[in-house]
Formats: C-alpha cells, structure tokens, sequence
C-alpha cells in the first residue's frame, strides 16, 4: 500500500504475530472485500492496485454480495493474476494460508434474491 493509504478491508489474513490492540498491520498476506454497487469501481480498481503493489499480499478476494461467486487476485512470481470462481461448488484455494474452502462455505446460510443473482426461478 502506498504510505499515505490505509485500508480496513472487510477481512484479511496475516501469518505474523499482531498486538490486539494495533489498528493497522503492515504485512496482510490475504485480503477480503465484499462487493457492492457503492464500492465495486474502489475495490476492483483502485484497492485491486494498492494491495497488487503491498508485496506481502499474495491472494486479494473480492466476493459477490448477489451470488456465491468471487473475483481472485493472487500474485504469481511477478504477475498478477485474476481468476472467477462461480457457483457453490467452486473452490477458493489459498496455499499462501493453507487453506481451501468451497463457495458454499463461505456463502452458508446466505439465501439470494434469484433475480439480483441473474438466477430464473422455475
């Protein structure tokens, strides 16, 4: 991030030990934001180039607020690479953490408006 920016994003990830009572961290690994018609041009634009030049992060997760879908930043030796992943079945992987979970897990006990999600309802 550039020295004169601080981000709260929705969720992150260090793997550094923090003092409970900091109010930033300088070293996030994997950052979460959970998109919206407000935020969708900051997060995908301008945050998406602040957290591709904090070398620390490996992984920036921007989720869908209208279906189980996410949009994945994650640095690949030099570049920056972007994956969709769509539908509860998809998995969201994140060496950099150790973890994999499913859409499904994340979106749990989410119900989503069919119409909002682009899902025809029968």
């Amino acid at each position: 991030m550039a020295t004169s920016s601080i981000r709260y994003p929705d969720a992150f990830v260090v793997c550094t030990p923090v003092d409970p009572r900091a109010t930033v961290v300088l070293d996030p690994v994997v950052i979460f934001e959970v998109l919206s018609e407000s935020s969708a041009s900051e997060d995908i634009v301008v945050k998406n180039a602040e957290y591709r030049n904090t070398q620390s992060v490996k992984r920036y997760v921007v989720l869908q607020q209208t279906s189980a879908a996410a949009v994945v930043f994650s640095r690949k030796g030099e570049d920056w690479v972007t994956d969709l992943l769509t539908g509860a079945d998809a998995i969201l992987r994140m060496p950099e953490i150790g973890l994999d979970i499913s859409l499904s897990e994340i979106y749990a006990g989410i119900a989503f408006d069919a119409e909002a999600s682009g899902v025809e309802s029968a």
